[in-house]
Protein backbone atom coordinates (compact mmCIF):
# COMPACT_ATOMS: atom_id res chain seq x y z
CA UNK A 1 0.00 0.00 0.00
CA UNK A 2 1.29 3.43 -0.94
CA UNK A 3 0.53 6.78 0.66
CA UNK A 4 1.53 9.89 -1.23
CA UNK A 5 2.92 12.63 0.94
CA UNK A 6 2.55 16.34 0.48
CA UNK A 7 5.19 19.00 0.19
CA UNK A 8 4.33 20.29 3.62
CA UNK A 9 5.90 23.66 3.49
CA UNK A 10 8.81 26.02 3.30
CA UNK A 11 9.98 27.51 6.55
CA UNK A 12 12.11 30.52 5.74
CA UNK A 13 14.38 31.48 8.59
CA UNK A 14 16.10 34.65 7.46
CA UNK A 15 18.69 35.32 10.08
CA UNK A 16 20.05 38.76 9.19
CA UNK A 17 23.00 39.12 11.49
CA UNK A 18 23.63 42.71 10.51
CA UNK A 19 20.10 44.09 10.70
CA UNK A 20 17.73 41.52 12.20
CA UNK A 21 14.01 41.95 11.61
CA UNK A 22 12.32 39.25 13.66
CA UNK A 23 8.86 39.77 15.05
CA UNK A 24 7.75 40.04 18.66
CA UNK A 25 8.30 37.30 21.18
CA UNK A 26 5.96 34.32 21.19
CA UNK A 27 6.41 31.85 24.04
CA UNK A 28 4.83 28.52 24.77
CA UNK A 29 5.29 26.78 21.41
CA UNK A 30 5.09 23.01 21.84
CA UNK A 31 6.25 21.90 25.28
CA UNK A 32 8.19 24.91 26.43
CA UNK A 33 9.88 26.46 23.41
CA UNK A 34 9.13 29.83 21.86
CA UNK A 35 10.35 31.46 18.65
CA UNK A 36 13.86 32.22 19.91
CA UNK A 37 14.20 28.73 21.36
CA UNK A 38 13.29 27.23 17.99
CA UNK A 39 15.97 29.33 16.31
CA UNK A 40 18.52 28.10 18.84
CA UNK A 41 17.53 24.50 18.08
CA UNK A 42 17.92 25.08 14.32
CA UNK A 43 21.29 26.77 14.77
CA UNK A 44 22.50 23.92 16.96
CA UNK A 45 21.38 21.35 14.38
CA UNK A 46 23.34 22.96 11.53
CA UNK A 47 26.23 24.42 13.52
CA UNK A 48 28.83 22.43 11.60
CA UNK A 49 27.63 23.87 8.30
CA UNK A 50 27.48 27.38 9.74
CA UNK A 51 31.12 27.07 10.78
CA UNK A 52 32.27 25.52 7.48
CA UNK A 53 32.72 28.83 5.59
CA UNK A 54 34.65 30.26 8.57
CA UNK A 55 37.04 27.32 8.41
CA UNK A 56 37.68 27.69 4.67
CA UNK A 57 40.98 28.85 3.21
CA UNK A 58 39.83 32.48 2.83
CA UNK A 59 39.08 32.73 6.57
CA UNK A 60 36.13 35.17 6.26
CA UNK A 61 35.56 35.04 10.03
CA UNK A 62 39.08 36.31 10.69
CA UNK A 63 39.85 33.46 13.05
CA UNK A 64 43.04 33.43 15.06
CA UNK A 65 45.11 30.24 14.66
CA UNK A 66 44.07 28.87 18.06
CA UNK A 67 40.40 29.71 17.34
CA UNK A 68 40.60 27.96 14.00
CA UNK A 69 42.03 24.84 15.62
CA UNK A 70 39.40 24.77 18.36
CA UNK A 71 36.47 25.50 16.04
CA UNK A 72 37.63 22.73 13.70
CA UNK A 73 37.31 20.41 16.69
CA UNK A 74 33.89 21.91 17.50
CA UNK A 75 32.68 21.20 13.94
CA UNK A 76 34.10 17.67 13.99
CA UNK A 77 32.57 16.92 17.41
CA UNK A 78 29.25 18.39 16.33
CA UNK A 79 29.02 16.04 13.36
CA UNK A 80 29.68 13.04 15.61
CA UNK A 81 27.50 14.11 18.53
CA UNK A 82 24.52 15.90 16.96
CA UNK A 83 22.10 13.15 17.97
CA UNK A 84 23.64 12.73 21.43
CA UNK A 85 23.87 16.29 22.75
CA UNK A 86 20.58 17.18 24.42
CA UNK A 87 19.46 20.81 24.45
CA UNK A 88 17.11 21.98 27.20
CA UNK A 89 15.52 25.38 27.86
CA UNK A 90 14.71 26.81 31.27
CA UNK A 91 13.61 30.32 32.23
CA UNK A 92 16.92 30.77 34.09
CA UNK A 93 19.92 28.58 34.89
CA UNK A 94 22.13 28.43 37.96
CA UNK A 95 25.59 29.94 37.80
CA UNK A 96 25.15 31.59 34.43
CA UNK A 97 22.85 34.11 32.79
CA UNK A 98 23.12 32.39 29.41
CA UNK A 99 23.62 28.60 29.54
CA UNK A 100 24.85 25.80 31.75
CA UNK A 101 26.73 22.66 30.71
CA UNK A 102 29.43 20.33 31.90
CA UNK A 103 32.80 21.04 30.31
CA UNK A 104 33.07 17.75 28.43
CA UNK A 105 32.19 16.30 25.03
CA UNK A 106 28.57 15.25 24.60
CA UNK A 107 27.26 16.99 27.70
CA UNK A 108 23.70 18.28 27.88
CA UNK A 109 23.30 22.03 27.36
CA UNK A 110 20.70 23.94 29.34
CA UNK A 111 19.98 27.35 27.82
CA UNK A 112 18.41 30.19 29.77
CA UNK A 113 15.36 31.24 27.76
CA UNK A 114 15.51 34.74 29.23
CA UNK A 115 18.94 35.17 27.62
CA UNK A 116 17.34 34.64 24.18
CA UNK A 117 14.80 37.46 24.56
CA UNK A 118 14.92 41.22 25.02
CA UNK A 119 13.10 42.95 27.86
CA UNK A 120 10.09 43.57 25.57
CA UNK A 121 9.92 39.78 24.87
CA UNK A 122 11.14 40.11 21.29
CA UNK A 123 13.86 37.58 20.37
CA UNK A 124 17.48 38.62 20.66
CA UNK A 125 19.29 39.20 17.40
CA UNK A 126 20.15 36.12 15.32
CA UNK A 127 23.83 36.95 15.86
CA UNK A 128 23.39 36.76 19.63
CA UNK A 129 21.46 33.48 19.53
CA UNK A 130 24.03 31.92 17.20
CA UNK A 131 26.85 33.15 19.45
CA UNK A 132 25.23 31.61 22.54
CA UNK A 133 24.87 28.23 20.83
CA UNK A 134 28.44 28.32 19.53
CA UNK A 135 29.84 29.31 22.93
CA UNK A 136 28.06 26.39 24.57
CA UNK A 137 29.50 23.85 22.13
CA UNK A 138 32.89 25.58 22.22
CA UNK A 139 32.99 25.10 26.00
CA UNK A 140 33.00 21.33 25.43
CA UNK A 141 36.29 21.68 23.53
CA UNK A 142 38.06 24.47 25.41
CA UNK A 143 37.36 23.36 28.96
CA UNK A 144 39.53 25.98 30.68
CA UNK A 145 38.51 29.30 29.11
CA UNK A 146 35.91 31.33 31.06
CA UNK A 147 32.47 31.01 29.49
CA UNK A 148 32.20 34.78 29.10
CA UNK A 149 35.42 34.82 27.05
CA UNK A 150 34.06 32.14 24.73
CA UNK A 151 30.81 34.06 24.34
CA UNK A 152 32.71 37.26 23.53
CA UNK A 153 34.76 35.43 20.87
CA UNK A 154 31.64 33.81 19.41
CA UNK A 155 29.94 37.21 19.15
CA UNK A 156 32.97 38.60 17.29
CA UNK A 157 32.91 35.68 14.83
CA UNK A 158 29.28 36.28 13.87
CA UNK A 159 29.50 40.07 13.73
CA UNK A 160 29.01 41.62 10.30
CA UNK A 161 27.58 38.59 8.50
CA UNK A 162 24.33 37.88 6.72
CA UNK A 163 23.39 34.33 7.54
CA UNK A 164 20.39 32.53 6.07
CA UNK A 165 18.90 29.15 6.85
CA UNK A 166 16.18 27.86 4.55
CA UNK A 167 14.42 24.77 5.77
CA UNK A 168 12.30 22.77 3.33
CA UNK A 169 10.43 20.04 5.14
CA UNK A 170 8.96 17.10 3.23
CA UNK A 171 6.85 14.79 5.37
CA UNK A 172 5.09 11.69 4.03
CA UNK A 173 1.84 10.80 5.73
CA UNK A 174 1.74 8.40 8.69
CA UNK A 175 5.44 8.53 9.63
CA UNK A 176 7.78 10.83 11.50
CA UNK A 177 10.50 10.53 8.83
CA UNK A 178 11.35 13.85 7.18
CA UNK A 179 13.85 15.23 4.71
CA UNK A 180 15.14 18.70 5.56
CA UNK A 181 17.29 21.03 3.45
CA UNK A 182 19.35 23.86 4.90
CA UNK A 183 21.29 26.53 3.06
CA UNK A 184 23.68 28.75 4.97
CA UNK A 185 25.06 31.85 3.31
CA UNK A 186 27.54 34.35 4.67
CA UNK A 187 28.23 37.63 2.90
CA UNK A 188 31.29 39.67 3.72
CA UNK A 189 33.35 42.29 1.93
CA UNK A 190 35.42 39.39 0.59
CA UNK A 191 32.48 37.70 -1.14
CA UNK A 192 29.74 35.15 -0.54
CA UNK A 193 30.45 31.91 1.29
CA UNK A 194 27.74 29.27 0.97
CA UNK A 195 27.02 25.83 2.39
CA UNK A 196 24.07 23.51 1.86
CA UNK A 197 23.19 20.42 3.89
CA UNK A 198 20.51 17.74 3.72
CA UNK A 199 19.25 15.89 6.79
CA UNK A 200 17.10 12.77 6.99
CA UNK A 201 15.48 12.74 10.40
CA UNK A 202 12.79 11.22 12.54
CA UNK A 203 11.85 11.43 16.20
CA UNK A 204 14.86 9.29 17.17
CA UNK A 205 17.82 10.32 15.05
CA UNK A 206 19.18 12.65 12.39
CA UNK A 207 21.44 11.58 9.51
CA UNK A 208 23.50 14.00 7.43
CA UNK A 209 23.11 12.92 3.78
CA UNK A 210 25.21 15.78 2.41
CA UNK A 211 28.47 13.80 1.86
CA UNK A 212 26.59 10.99 0.08
CA UNK A 213 24.71 13.37 -2.18
CA UNK A 214 27.86 15.34 -2.99
CA UNK A 215 29.74 12.16 -3.92
CA UNK A 216 26.94 11.12 -6.32
CA UNK A 217 26.63 14.47 -8.12
CA UNK A 218 28.80 15.04 -11.20
CA UNK A 219 30.30 18.43 -10.38
CA UNK A 220 30.49 21.38 -8.06
CA UNK A 221 29.78 21.79 -4.37
CA UNK A 222 26.41 20.92 -2.89
CA UNK A 223 25.78 24.64 -2.41
CA UNK A 224 25.87 25.04 -6.22
CA UNK A 225 22.78 22.84 -6.68
CA UNK A 226 19.11 23.77 -6.52
CA UNK A 227 16.62 21.31 -5.05
CA UNK A 228 13.28 21.28 -6.89
CA UNK A 229 9.88 19.56 -6.81
CA UNK A 230 10.49 17.18 -3.92
CA UNK A 231 7.73 14.78 -2.90
CA UNK A 232 7.49 11.83 -0.54
CA UNK A 233 5.70 8.50 -0.70
CA UNK A 234 5.20 5.93 2.04
CA UNK A 235 4.78 2.23 1.38
CA UNK A 236 4.11 -0.41 4.03
CA UNK A 237 7.70 -0.51 5.32
CA UNK A 238 9.46 1.99 3.09
CA UNK A 239 9.61 5.77 2.69
CA UNK A 240 10.78 7.21 -0.64
CA UNK A 241 11.74 10.84 -1.27
CA UNK A 242 12.08 11.99 -4.89
CA UNK A 243 13.11 15.27 -6.43
CA UNK A 244 15.16 17.09 -9.03
CA UNK A 245 18.47 18.92 -8.77
CA UNK A 246 19.99 21.40 -11.19
CA UNK A 247 23.24 23.33 -11.33
CA UNK A 248 25.01 25.63 -13.78
CA UNK A 249 27.98 23.25 -13.70
CA UNK A 250 25.94 20.53 -15.45
CA UNK A 251 23.96 20.65 -18.69
CA UNK A 252 21.72 17.84 -17.40
CA UNK A 253 19.08 17.91 -14.75
CA UNK A 254 19.38 15.10 -12.23
CA UNK A 255 16.78 12.93 -10.56
CA UNK A 256 17.45 12.01 -6.94
CA UNK A 257 15.73 9.27 -4.96
CA UNK A 258 16.33 8.68 -1.27
CA UNK A 259 14.68 5.60 0.16
CA UNK A 260 14.76 4.28 3.69
CA UNK A 261 13.27 1.15 5.20
CA UNK A 262 11.15 1.38 8.35
CA UNK A 263 11.10 -1.19 11.11
CA UNK A 264 7.96 -2.44 12.87
CA UNK A 265 7.96 0.69 15.07
CA UNK A 266 8.29 3.01 12.08
CA UNK A 267 11.90 3.92 12.83
CA UNK A 268 14.37 4.46 10.01
CA UNK A 269 17.07 2.11 8.79
CA UNK A 270 20.05 3.05 6.62
CA UNK A 271 19.07 5.30 3.69
CA UNK A 272 19.89 4.51 0.07
CA UNK A 273 20.71 7.42 -2.26
CA UNK A 274 20.17 7.01 -6.03
CA UNK A 275 21.15 9.78 -8.48
CA UNK A 276 20.67 9.61 -12.26
CA UNK A 277 20.74 12.07 -15.14
CA UNK A 278 17.41 13.11 -16.65
CA UNK A 279 16.98 11.96 -20.23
Amino acid sequence: MKTTGVFLGLVGLLLALVSPSWGGGVHGVGSGGGFAEMQAVYVHQVLGSILAPCLGSLNPCRLKPEEREELSLVARAHSAEIAAVRTVFQATVDGSEVFMTERRAGAQITFASQALYNSDESPKSPAEIAAIVLAARWSHINVSAPLENLLTSARAIFAGFTFQIRSVLVIPAATTAALRFYSVEKRTNDGVFAEQVVFLEDAIETSDLSPRLKSELPCGALADWQFRNWVAEKYENLVVFRGRMRSSCSTNGWMVQIQVKLDAKGQMGQPEVIVRAEI
